[in-house]
């Protein structure tokens, strides 16, 4: 008799699911499996927002350049009400330094004796110099003492004060008055700022 050849079953005779090396495989394919599916749907919603994001991020691009396109066309107009805004309120504070000097010099009028003659008077919103002949010590006198009691006049500075000759009469002076912080009658609003324009 013929010698039996040994035979080799890999496969094994028993169920595999009811051995526990195979349920620990079968929960890991089965596990797997929720896994890939999970991580496809997680790729496949990410793919989906990118494009609606990116979709989005068009629209408000385009939204933008049409904007900027609308602000652009109105620059011109904005400019021109700028420009005007600034030429009124350049105008308003002409006026308004008009009318203060006009009030200024019908003060000046009012305390000045008139024994006394103006050759110059000169302005800035600080100081303001003069330079007069009065006719009478008295006159010169009265003149001091009036801008001296103004309230809106801090300090009189005597440049200089010389007699007058035979030809031309008179105590010639030159005095510089300085307004106490802003002067009262000169006192003039700075123009308005950009922001205060519109």
């Amino acid at each position: 008799m013929a010698a039996r050849k040994p035979t080799i079953d890999l496969l094994s005779r028993e169920d595999l699911s009811q051995r526990p090396v195979g349920r620990l495989l079968l929960w890991i394919l089965t596990v797997g499996r929720y896994i890939v599916i999970f991580s496809e749907l997680v790729v496949i919603s990410g793919f989906i927002i990118r494009v609606i994001l990116d979709r989005n991020l068009n629209s408000i691009n385009e939204d933008l350049l049409r904007q900027k396109a609308i602000l652009a066309s109105y620059l011109p107009t904005e400019q021109r009400v700028r420009r005007a805004a600034q030429q009124f309120a350049t105008i308003s504070r002409i006026e308004q330094e008009q009318q203060d000097l006009g009030k200024l010099l019908e003060k000046i009028g009012q305390v000045s004796p008139k024994d006394l003659r103006f050759s110059n008077l000169s302005l800035d919103p600080r100081t303001m110099e003069i330079s007069a002949v009065a006719l009478s010590p008295s006159g010169f006198s009265t003149f001091l003492g009036n801008l001296q009691a103004d309230p809106g006049i801090g300090d009189l500075i005597l440049q200089s004060v010389e007699s007058g000759t035979a030809q031309d009469p008179g105590i010639h002076f030159r005095l510089t008055v300085e307004f106490v912080g802003a002067p009262s009658l000169l006192q003039t609003q700075p123009p308005p700022t950009e922001e205060e324009q519109l």
